[in-house]
């Protein structure tokens, strides 16, 4: 992926309207279907309408945040993406890091207890 700024937003703002859109379709079901009685409580009160408001923003602030979250996490699965190197931070094809498949000692000073 291009590292324009624009790009990037323009990804996961798409991410992100997936998840408002899956929001409504759930907000919608959980009133049609009066899942716990919601619907009916949030109808009957006056102040019903803050409820439902204050639910919905929840709801979207979940939803939207897990799609923009795996929108983040699937970066590396992309065709165009390539790694880059530790150092030279040029696309390298096949890099893996030296650490993979061995042990790595923790730098705090302290001993195991093995």
């Amino acid at each position: 992926m291009n590292r324009d700024p624009g790009n990037w937003l323009r990804y996961l703002a798409a991410h992100l309207a997936a998840g408002t859109l899956a929001a409504l379709v759930f907000i919608a079901a959980l009133l049609a279907t009066d899942t716990a009685g919601v619907a009916g409580l949030a109808f009957a009160d006056r102040q019903g309408g803050w409820a439902l408001v204050l639910l919905a923003f929840g709801i979207w602030a979940t939803f939207g945040g897990v799609a923009v979250g795996v929108g983040i996490m699937s970066i590396d699965r992309r065709a165009d993406h390539r790694p880059l190197t530790p150092r030279s931070g040029h696309a390298a094809a096949g890099f893996a890091p030296a650490a993979a498949g061995r042990r790595v000692r923790s730098r705090s000073g302290s001993r195991s207890s093995r």
